[in-house]
C-alpha cells in the first residue's frame, strides 16, 4: 500500500522534475571540486568542463527520466535544451545588471530568486517546447 504510493507519487511528471532537479544539483555542486583536486589546469578550463558536463547530464536526465523520451536524440531536442541554457544564461546577466548593480539589491537574496524562477521556467520551456 505505502510503496504503491510512493510508486504513484514518483508517477507525476513534477515530481519527477523536482527529483531530477536535486540530483542535477548535487551533480553540479560535486563535479567542479572533483575535476579541480583530479585535474592540474586552468580553473576556468575545469569551470568550462564542468558546465559542459552539467548540461550533457541535465540533458539526459530530463529527457529519460522527467519526461520519459525513449526515442532517440534528436538535433531539435539538443538545439533547444542548448538554447534554454543561453536564455537562462543571459536572463541571470540581465537581472543581475538591474537588479543588483543598479538598484544594489542583495546578491544571495537575488540569486535565490533567479534560481527559483530559472527552475519554474525551465519546466515550462521543457515541457512545451524541448520534449513536448
Amino acid at each position: 500500500m505505502i510503496l504503491r504510493k510512493i510508486i504513484n507519487f514518483y508517477s507525476y511528471e513534477k515530481v519527477r522534475y523536482l527529483l531530477v532537479g536535486a540530483v542535477n544539483f548535487v551533480f553540479a555542486i560535486s563535479l567542479f571540486p572533483i575535476l579541480y583536486y583530479l585535474l592540474s589546469i586552468s580553473v576556468y578550463v575545469i569551470l568550462t568542463i564542468a558546465t559542459v558536463l552539467c548540461i550533457i547530464f541535465s540533458f539526459f536526465t530530463h529527457k529519460y527520466f522527467t519526461f520519459k523520451k525513449k526515442n532517440t536524440i534528436t538535433v531539435y531536442e539538443s538545439f533547444t535544451y542548448i538554447l534554454k541554457e543561453l536564455i537562462v544564461y543571459i536572463n541571470n546577466l540581465i537581472v543581475v545588471t538591474i537588479f543588483i548593480v543598479n538598484f544594489g539589491l542583495n546578491v544571495i537574496y537575488v540569486s535565490v530568486f533567479m534560481a527559483v524562477l530559472n527552475f519554474l521556467l525551465s519546466y515550462i520551456y521543457l515541457k512545451l517546447i524541448t520534449f513536448r
